[in-house]
């Protein structure tokens, strides 16, 4: 995933990992929350200015999806700390 200034018109970082598919991505302040289409490590919080992993959100088996997306929307969004 690149990070893309609008101002140069040119990436400005890259974001290697989350394999999005659809509505997967929310940003909100310093904080970025994806969604992969992949088998673990779905739902992942990132910084955006160092372009880091912070958090990998657990899912566990069972657990409607529902309720983890909503734990991280609700983390960025109120900018809570990450765990």
């Amino acid at each position: 995933m690149h990070v893309w200034d609008l101002r140069t018109e040119s990436a400005v970082g890259t974001i290697c990992g989350p394999k999005i598919c659809g509505d997967s991505i929310d940003v909100k302040g310093q904080y970025i929350l994806t969604g992969a289409h992949r088998g673990r490590d779905q739902l992942q919080v990132w910084d955006l200015g160092s372009q880091k992993l912070i958090e990998t959100l657990a899912w566990n088996e069972g657990q409607e999806v529902t309720s983890v997306v909503m734990e991280g929307i609700q983390r960025i969004h109120l900018q809570l700390p990450v765990q």
